[in-house]
């Protein structure tokens, strides 16, 4: 979610990813909205066929993310790539995991209009503000790392393989997708790849969301205990998608400070990077999006600048074009100082190889 909220704040990333919450909402760029839309409605239709036929060793990637031992990360890597080479009617992502706990989290796109089969198909998590981590506890510790695969954090938990005072601590390993609330030492449980070391990625999100609730709601000393550390998990609720569901939603009351939504595709596998069977609005955008409306105080959250979407987007980018350019311009730096020093070393050997045939 912090990528989005860069994104309003005048600190970008470049990004090859369709639809990227790190940019404008593409309905800003008005020209191109239709394109658009049919094109994240495609690659959503052709990921969902191809995730069932990709083989990926999912036991081998937990043992990398629970040793931190990734000497088999390459041939890994290779097979997925492999799986995914072929690609159909329209460009489809689905990335192979990271090396070193980098590019280990599933990333959501823009939603650019309501869904086919919205209601039926889809549910919702309300998202706090706050960090994404990926949650890792293993060997007897918990380790939270950050987007760029960072170590943020490092403690003992509650979570299975989190504290050596856990009688199987030695073969138990989680992994969670989470978003750290600094103010209230909370990492609200987004989504589950791996509980006591059974993995689901390949499960559906439906599934995941129905486990996830159920493993805490088994231990509820999992959410309310901090007597190992001052930390703890609690697990984000998902809703349906009708439209009297989305209402009750944003009018509630949260515990956190609500950022916007996500909404899942309820036969999304838990994939790495960006995808469309993912999608994020702001809290604010829910009502011209989807036409329900918001409480005016997430409608006050809209950035001080902000008066509509195009002249917002016209704002946010030229900030992006120039920092676009600005790393155009140290690219071609970078690349000059690579030529001149090849074209120095050429002449150095052209020299040598001179010096020789004269002395011969």
């Amino acid at each position: 979610m912090e990528d989005l909220t860069e994104a309003f704040s005048g600190s970008f990333q470049m990004t090859v990813e369709p639809n990227s919450p790190s940019c404008p909402h593409p309905r800003f760029n008005l020209y191109k909205v239709k394109s658009e839309i049919s094109n994240q409605e495609k690659r959503r239709q052709e990921i969902l066929k191809l995730q069932k036929e990709k083989r990926f060793d999912v036991m081998k990637h937990i043992r990398s993310l629970s040793d931190d031992v990734w000497e088999d990360a390459d041939e890994l890597e290779e097979e997925y790539e492999s799986q995914l080479g072929e690609t159909t009617k329209v460009e489809v992502c689905l990335r192979r995991p990271g090396r070193h706990y980098k590019n280990q989290l599933m990333f959501s796109e823009w939603m650019l209009e309501v869904p086919e089969n919205f209601t039926s198909d889809w549910v919702m998590v309300p998202c706090p503000v706050g960090k994404r981590n990926l949650v890792v506890a293993s060997k007897g510790l918990t380790k939270a790392y950050a987007k760029n695969g960072h170590l943020v954090n490092t403690f003992e938990s509650i979570l299975p393989g989190g504290n050596h005072k856990m009688q199987q601590w030695k073969s138990d390993t989680t992994v969670l997708d989470c978003i750290y609330e600094e103010l209230s030492c909370t990492y609200f449980v987004l989504d589950m790849m791996c509980w006591r070391k059974t993995p689901i990625f390949d499960s559906e999100s439906e599934f995941r969301f129905y486990w996830l609730k159920t493993k805490f709601m088994e231990d509820l000393e999992m959410i309310s205990t901090k007597r190992l550390s001052r930390y703890h998990f609690m697990p984000l609720a998902s809703f349906p998608c009708s439209s009297e569901s989305i209402s009750d939603v944003v009018n509630q009351s949260f515990t956190f400070d609500l950022d916007g939504i996500l909404f899942y595709h309820k036969r999304s596998h838990y994939t790495f990077g960006s995808t469309p069977l993912v999608v994020w609005l702001k809290a604010y955008m829910v009502p011209e999006i989807l036409g329900i409306a918001v409480p005016e105080l997430l409608l006050a959250k809209a950035p001080s600048s902000y008066i509509s979407f195009k002249q917002h987007a016209k704002s946010v980018r030229q900030q992006q074009l120039e920092k676009d350019n600005l790393k155009v311009k140290q690219e071609q730096i970078k690349s000059s100082q690579v030529n001149s020093a090849a074209v120095a070393m050429d002449s150095h050997d052209t020299s040598i190889s001179s010096s020789v045939l004269i002395d011969i």
